[in-house]
C-alpha cells in the first residue's frame, strides 16, 4: 500500500475509531456512473426532478432562481422536509417552459409550489400563469434582502431548539452548496452572513434556537473570525466548528470528510457555478450524499477530493458516481478521474514524464511549465535548437505553460494549458517508406488543433471526447505534403483516455471500452475495432504493435491485432489467438498503473515497479524503486522512466533490474 493511503487510512482510524477497514488488497467493487443533464442548466434540473422521485408524481415542488444563487442557497432543508424537488426557473414565466412542463405533468393541483425569492429575481407572472393553469397553491418567500430571505425559509422549516446550524457566506456560493445535501438530510439549516456582518435577523435566530454545534463553511477570508466571535459570544456553550480548505475546493473536502465517510452515491458538480449543484443539492439530501465540487478546466480532480476518493477506496467504499450537468460542465475525464481514484488508481492525465518506443530520448515537465529533455538528439527531438546528443537535462526552447507532455518516433509533443499542442524531433517516418522525413529542431505548434485535452504519439483528445490523428490512414505515418493536417478518427465519442506507440493507438470510453487502430490492426488504419470483453477498463497503454488495459481490478490484459489476432500467454510462451479476445495476464494483481514500450512497465498498489518483456513474459522488478512513493511511471525506446512524489525522475535500462536517478533537472 502506498504511504499517502497508509498515512490517510491511520489518520481516518483515529477519527472515526468505529470504521473498520477493508483491506485495500481484496477490494475489487466497482462503481456505477450516470449523468443528469440537458441541453442548459433548466433542463439538468428537471432531469435531476425527474430522478428525485423517479419520474413519479409529487405534492410539492421548489422554484429557484438558475441566475441568480442567494434565495435559494438554503432551500435544501425545505426540499426534504417536503419531499420536493427543485426546478431552476428564468426571471419570467414565458421563458421557462421546462419547469411549467415538469409540474403539468408531475404535481397534482392540490400540490403546493414554493418560490425562492421575490418578484426581481423570479416574476410575478409565475403565480398568474399557475393560477390560470389550476395551481392555487402557491408559497413565496420573499425578503427584503438575501438574508430575510434566508430567515424565511429557515423559520417556515421551525427546527427544535438546539439543533445544529451551518453558517455559509451569503456572498458567494460554493460553501453553503458544500453543505446544502448535509443541511437537508440532517435538517440543519443554513444561516447566511456576510464575511464582515452578521445579519440581525440570523443573530436572533441563533441567540433564540442555542444550536449545540455550529459549523462555519469556509476560512477567515470568505467568514471573518470577528463574525464567529460574535456567534459564540451568542452561544456560549455551542461547540463551534469551521470546516475549510485552502479554497472552495479544500472546504468541499473538509465538508464532506466531516458529514459523508460511506457515501451510497457522489455528485459531481461544478465549482465555478451554481445551478447544477443547487438542483443535485436536494437529490444528494435525500440519502445525506455528498456534492463533490469540481474544476471542468483542468483535466484532474481536485487534491483535497482526490484524497477523500482515496480514503472510500481504502475502507472498501464503492459509491456510485452522478455527474451533474452535461460535459461542459463535469467533463468524461473527470468522471473517469473518479472511477480511478475509486479503484486506487493515479489520475489517468499526468504525462510528467515521457519518451517513445523509437526514441532513445525522454521528456520531463516541471512545475513551472517547461519541458526538459536529454538523451539521442541527432533528430532534433530535445527540441533545444541543435542536433547534438545531451546526458544531462535541457530546456526545451520556446515552450511555456506547458500541462502534458507525450513522446514518440523520435519526437516529442506537448500540450499548453490553451489546448494547444507542439511538436518537434523527426516527426515523419523512415524514408525507405519511400515518405520524406519531416522534422524540426525546435518545437512547432499544429495550429489548427484546438481543445485538446489529452496527447498521446500523434495523437489528440479534444474537450469533446473526439480523438484526432495526423497519420496516414494505411501506415499511421506522415504523408507527403503538409504533416499537419489532422484528422478526426471516426467512430470515437465520449473518450477519456488515448495511448500510441509504433503503429498502434488505442482509446478508453467512458463506459470502459477499449479501441484499437493503426497499422498493427489489420484492416484498421484509422478505422478503429473494439476489443472484444472488456468493459471495465481504467488505464490502456500501446507498445510495439501491442496494447494493454487495466481493469478497475487490477489485472492486465494484453491486445495484439498485428495480425487480426490476439496473443494468448501460456506459462512462459506466447502463442496466437484467431478469436480476437484479449488475454489476462495472469502473474499481475493489484496493478495501479501501466505504461509500454519494448515491453511492458507497471506499477503495483504496494509502491512497486517492475519491467515485462514483449506481451507481459518474464517479468523483474527494479530493485530500488521500491515503496519510493511513484506517482507516474513511462514506457520508452532505450528504458523506463518513474517519477516520484519529490520530482525524482528514474531510469531503467531495459537490460537492468536497477534504476539510475537522473539529476540537472532545476531546483
Amino acid at each position: 500500500m502506498n504511504k499517502l493511503l497508509s498515512v490517510v487510512l491511520a489518520t481516518l482510524l483515529v477519527l472515526f475509531g468505529t470504521v473498520i477497514p477493508v483491506s485495500a488488497e481484496t477490494v475489487n467493487g466497482t462503481n456505477v456512473a450516470t449523468r443528469l443533464a440537458g441541453q442548459d442548466h433548466y433542463q439538468t434540473s428537471v432531469a435531476i426532478a425527474e430522478a428525485y422521485n423517479n419520474n413519479g408524481d409529487c405534492s410539492n415542488v421548489i422554484l429557484a432562481s438558475g441566475d441568480s444563487f442567494p434565495d435559494a442557497l438554503s432551500a435544501s432543508i425545505l426540499s426534504k422536509k417536503l419531499n420536493a424537488p427543485i426546478l431552476l426557473v428564468d426571471t419570467q414565466a414565458n421563458t421557462s417552459t421546462e419547469a411549467f412542463n415538469f409540474i403539468a405533468a408531475h404535481l397534482s393541483k392540490t400540490g403546493t409550489i414554493y418560490i425562492m425569492g421575490g418578484a426581481a429575481v423570479i416574476g410575478s407572472d409565475f403565480e398568474a400563469k399557475f393560477v390560470s393553469i389550476g395551481y392555487n397553491n402557491i408559497k413565496r418567500f420573499d425578503g427584503t434582502n438575501r438574508y430575510d430571505t434566508n430567515m424565511l425559509i429557515v423559520n417556515n422549516v421551525n427546527v427544535p431548539q438546539g439543533t445544529p446550524i451551518f453558517i455559509a457566506s451569503g456572498e458567494n456560493f460554493p460553501d453553503a452548496l458544500s453543505v446544502s445535501s448535509f443541511s437537508g438530510a440532517k435538517q440543519y439549516p443554513i444561516l447566511l452572513v456576510g464575511q464582515d456582518s452578521l445579519p440581525t435577523e440570523t443573530e436572533n435566530f441563533i441567540a433564540n434556537d442555542k444550536p449545540s454545534t455550529i459549523y462555519i463553511a469556509g476560512g477567515t477570508g470568505v467568514i471573518s473570525q470577528d463574525i464567529e466571535n460574535q456567534v459564540k459570544a451568542l452561544v456560549p456553550m455551542a461547540t463551534v466548528k469551521r470546516l475549510a480548505g485552502d479554497d472552495r475546493f479544500g472546504t468541499n473536502a473538509a465538508i464532506i470528510n466531516e458529514f459523508s465517510t460511506t457515501p451510497q452515491s457522489i455528485y459531481l458538480a461544478s465549482g465555478n457555478d451554481f445551478p447544477d449543484a443547487l438542483a443535485g443539492g436536494s437529490l444528494a439530501a435525500k440519502t445525506g450524499d455528498p456534492i463533490l465540487l469540481v474544476d471542468n478546466q483542468s483535466m484532474t480532480l481536485p487534491p483535497a477530493v482526490e484524497t477523500y476518493l482515496n480514503i472510500l477506496y481504502g475502507f472498501g467504499i464503492q459509491p456510485n458516481i452522478i455527474a451533474l450537468g452535461g460535459t461542459s460542465v463535469v467533463s468524461n475525464i473527470l468522471i473517469q478521474q473518479a472511477k480511478n481514484a475509486l479503484c486506487g488508481m493515479p489520475p489517468m492525465v499526468n504525462s510528467k514524464i515521457a519518451s517513445g518506443i523509437d526514441n532513445y530520448a525522454a521528456y520531463y515537465l516541471d512545475s513551472s511549465g517547461h519541458v526538459w529533455a536529454w538523451g539521442s538528439g541527432g533528430f532534433g527531438q530535445l527540441g533545444n535548437g541543435a542536433g547534438n546528443d545531451s546526458a544531462t537535462p535541457v530546456q526545451v526552447s520556446n515552450l511555456s505553460d506547458i500541462v502534458a507532455i507525450a513522446g514518440g518516433d523520435n519526437q516529442g509533443q506537448a500540450l499548453d494549458k490553451s489546448g494547444h499542442v507542439w511538436i518537434w524531433g523527426r516527426y515523419g517516418n523512415i524514408s525507405q517508406w519511400g515518405h520524406p522525413i519531416y522534422g524540426s529542431i525546435v518545437p512547432v505548434e499544429i495550429t489548427n488543433l484546438q481543445n485538446i485535452v489529452a496527447i498521446a504519439e500523434d495523437c489528440a483528445l479534444d474537450s469533446s471526447g473526439h480523438v484526432w490523428t495526423w497519420k496516414e490512414k494505411s501506415k499511421l505515418d506522415l504523408t507527403p505534403g503538409d504533416p499537419f493536417t489532422p484528422e478526426q478518427i471516426p467512430g470515437l465519442s465520449d473518450i477519456v483516455s488515448i495511448a500510441g506507440g509504433n503503429g498502434i493507438a488505442c482509446a478508453l470510453d467512458i463506459s470502459g471500452h477499449v479501441w484499437t487502430w493503426g497499422s498493427w490492426v489489420s484492416g484498421s488504419g484509422i478505422s478503429p475495432v473494439q476489443i472484444p470483453n472488456i468493459s471495465d477498463a481504467v488505464a490502456i497503454a500501446a507498445g510495439a504493435g501491442t496494447d494493454y488495459i487495466l481493469d478497475s481490478s487490477g489485472h492486465v490484459w494484453v491486445a495484439n491485432y498485428g495480425s487480426s489476432a490476439t496473443l494468448k500467454i501460456n506459462g512462459s510462451t506466447a502463442t496466437t489467438d484467431y478469436s480476437h479476445a484479449p488475454f489476462q495476464l495472469p502473474t499481475l494483481s493489484n496493478i495501479i498503473a501501466i505504461a509500454a514500450g519494448f515491453g511492458l512497465f507497471v506499477l503495483d498498489k504496494h509502491g512497486n515497479v517492475w519491467r515485462y518483456n514483449d506481451y507481459g513474459l518474464n517479468g523483474y522488478q527494479i530493485s530500488n524503486l521500491t515503496d519510493t512513493d511513484i506517482v507516474e511511471i513511462a514506457g520508452g525506446g532505450g528504458a523506463n522512466y518513474a517519477l516520484t512524489s519529490k520530482g525524482q525522475v528514474w531510469k531503467s535500462e531495459w537490460s537492468s533490474d536497477v534504476s539510475v536517478q537522473v539529476f540537472g533537472f532545476p531546483k
